[in-house]
């Protein structure tokens, strides 16, 4: 049995947007809640990097595959910024965004100069 890789990531983009809208709602009902803002800002990019992801094959592969899992990196950086407003930390945004940057010149290193899956998957990972 195999895995159709556009399918899963359709089905995460339901399970992301039916969790988005609930999360949403909440951060409507609890404004103020430090690092709830950040959570619903990365879910919303999770869930439009799933769709972007799952429409590999029908747009160009640079789209789906670098703004798709740019888009998951990010989430991942403002949960992380989401966490430290929560637990009332210092947050290092330069820090974050010179990450991300990295993760996508990296990325975009093994896509275009030396095509590589394997070691997209590991800067992904």
């Amino acid at each position: 049995m195999t895995l159709h890789l556009e399918t899963l990531a359709f089905a995460a983009f339901v399970v992301a947007f039916a969790l988005t809208l609930s999360l949403t709602a909440l951060e409507i009902f609890l404004r103020g809640q430090p690092g709830l803002r950040r959570w619903v800002q990365s879910l919303w990019l999770a869930m439009f990097g799933a769709f972007i992801f799952s429409l590999r094959g029908a747009v160009p592969d640079f789209v789906s595959v670098l703004l798709g899992s740019t888009l998951f990196v990010l989430s991942a950086a403002l949960t992380w910024i989401g966490m430290r407003e929560f637990c009332s930390r210092p947050i290092y945004v330069r820090r974050v965004l010179l990450l991300v940057v990295l993760y996508l010149l990296f990325h975009s290193l093994f896509f275009f100069v030396w095509p590589s899956r394997w070691m997209r998957s590991m800067n992904f990972n």
